[in-house]
C-alpha cells in the first residue's frame, strides 16, 4: 500500500467516523458565516459552488438558502448549483440526508473531475491532510473561477515552545500533516498557481463565550481565552503568530 492510500485509509475506512460520527458538523454554522462574509465584501455572485471535503454537507446545507436569497436579487442570474465532494463515503452518506433540488453530493475527487469549472470552489480546511498537497492545489487550480480557502495556522510560537505539542495533537486528532504561518500558507498557493484576492483571519472560538461564573471556577481558561479574544480583536495576526486555533480565510483565482 502506498504512503497516500495509508493516510487516505483514515477518511475511507471507519477510524475518522468514529473519532467524529458528526464529522466536525458542529463547526459548520460558523464557518458557512465566513465563507458567506467572503462572497459579500468581495461581492461575489456565484451560480455554481463546489465544496471539496465537504463532510457532512452541512456547510452547503447552511450556505444554500443564504445564495439562494442573494440571487433572487438578480433574477436575471442562471440557476443555483451546489454540489458537495469527498473521498469518504461514510461522510457522503450523512451529507446525502440534506440534498435538495439544486444541492447534491458525491463521492470521488473532484481535482480529478472532467466538467467545467465551478464559479467558486471552497476548501474549507483540507490541504493540511493531503499528503501531496502540491500536486493537489495545482491540479484543482483549473477546476475553479475563484476559490475559497480557509486554512488553519498551526505552526505558531506557543507550540514551538512546547515541543510542537499543538502540532502534534492536530496530527494525531484531526489528521493534520502539513503546518502553516500565513507566510507559507500564501506562499503556498502563489506557488501552486493562485492569486489571492482577499484574506483575513478568523479564530476557532469565535462563537464561544465562557460564562462569568467560569472565572472563578477555572480562572485560568477563563482568563487565556479573554486575553485570547481581546488579542484577536486587537492584533489578530500577532494571535496568530503566538497561540493555537486561528486561521486565515483566502479568496483566490487562477494566476494568468
Amino acid at each position: 500500500m502506498s504512503a497516500e492510500a495509508t493516510f487516505t485509509e483514515r477518511y475511507t475506512g471507519g477510524t475518522y467516523l468514529e473519532h467524529a460520527p458528526d464529522w466536525h458538523a458542529g463547526d459548520s454554522a460558523w464557518k458557512a458565516g465566513k465563507v458567506f462574509e467572503m462572497i459579500e465584501r468581495n461581492q461575489l455572485r456565484p451560480s455554481s459552488v463546489c465544496d471539496v471535503g465537504c463532510g457532512a454537507g452541512e456547510i452547503l446545507a447552511l450556505l444554500r438558502p443564504r445564495l439562494m436569497a442573494q440571487q433572487a436579487l438578480a433574477p436575471e442570474a442562471p440557476g443555483l448549483r451546489l454540489v458537495g465532494y469527498d473521498i469518504s463515503a461514510h461522510a457522503i452518506a450523512l451529507a446525502k440526508k440534506k440534498e435538495a433540488d439544486n444541492l447534491s453530493f458525491r463521492q470521488g475527487d473532484f481535482s480529478r473531475e472532467a466538467s467545467d469549472p465551478c464559479d467558486l470552489v471552497l476548501v474549507l480546511d483540507v490541504f493540511e491532510h493531503v499528503p501531496d498537497y502540491l500536486s493537489f492545489l495545482t491540479q484543482l487550480r483549473a477546476r475553479g473561477r475563484r476559490f475559497i480557502f480557509h486554512i488553519p495556522l498551526d505552526l505558531h510560537a506557543q507550540s514551538v515552545l512546547r515541543g510542537s505539542r499543538h502540532m502534534l495533537e492536530m496530527r494525531r486528532e484531526f489528521g493534520h500533516l502539513h503546518y502553516f504561518t500565513i507566510e507559507t500558507a500564501l506562499a503556498t498557493l502563489a506557488d501552486t498557481g493562485y492569486r489571492v484576492l482577499d484574506q483575513f483571519y478568523t479564530w476557532d472560538h469565535e462563537d464561544l463565550e465562557l460564562p462569568l461564573r467560569e472565572s472563578w471556577k477555572r480562572p485560568w481558561r477563563w482568563g487565556v481565552q479573554q486575553l485570547d479574544r481581546t488579542l484577536f480583536k486587537l492584533e489578530p495576526g500577532l494571535a496568530a503568530r503566538l497561540r493555537p486555533h486561528f486561521n486565515v480565510m483566502v479568496l483566490a483565482e487562477p494566476a494568468g
